[in-house]
């Protein structure tokens, strides 16, 4: 994995949607959680166990609710997206997907809620994934915390609705998001599987 110095320190991130606040403090990215601990616990399990994986590295000096990453030197997605690498973006993401489902889940058990074949991201989206400043090669996906067992079309159909929804341009390289993975699932499953998970963040008020 590409690493790096680091920005300037202090920089900072938008926090997202869950309200967690992420820094550069100099030596690593910290993320904090706020209250939301089993948040933490959730996502330094999974950056821990699934290391064969491109993710970011956990650093010492983490604490319940404080989570400290090594920094990535790449670009963001959507960064990607718009330098013309839409192709490369999902081909990359499928081929992630693709090792993702080939893990035992019972090697994750314990740490993971669902009951699920598969670990599930919860938001796998081109937001969520660094790329190499060429925007060639996937460096990590991040932002863990909601990572679950359940069905293994729940992050495909997931990631071709948000990339539709942003770059409805690019259309024509949603299919490299399946070259990548292996395998185009039909329609309608991917259909039924963005609606149920759609209506568990609802019900959760995610």
């Amino acid at each position: 994995m590409n690493k790096h110095s680091g920005p300037p320190e202090g920089t900072g991130w938008k926090p997202n949607l869950s309200g967690n606040s992420i820094i550069w403090d100099g030596s690593s990215v910290v993320k904090n959680y706020g209250l939301r601990l089993e948040n933490y616990y959730r996502e330094q399990a999974i950056l821990k166990r699934l290391e064969q994986l491109p993710l970011p590295h956990v650093l010492p000096g983490s604490r319940p609710g404080r989570l400290k990453m090594e920094y990535i030197d790449g670009i963001d997605g959507q960064k990607a997206i718009e330098a013309g690498k839409a192709g490369n973006v999902l081909y990359e993401m499928g081929r992630f997907l693709r090792q993702l489902h080939q893990i035992d889940p019972k090697s994750i058990e314990g740490i993971l809620p669902g009951e699920g074949s598969v670990v599930v991201h919860g938001d796998y989206a081109y937001y969520n994934c660094i790329m190499d400043q060429k925007g060639l090669k996937l460096l990590a996906v991040i932002d863990w915390e909601v990572a679950y067992l359940g069905d293994p079309i729940t992050d495909l159909a997931w990631c071709e609705w948000q990339f539709r929804n942003r770059f409805p341009q690019h259309e024509w390289a949603i299919s490299k998001l399946f070259d990548g993975y292996g395998s185009t699932p039909d329609w309608h499953l991917r259909q039924e599987a963005l609606k149920k998970r759609l209506d568990e963040l609802q019900k959760n008020n995610i």
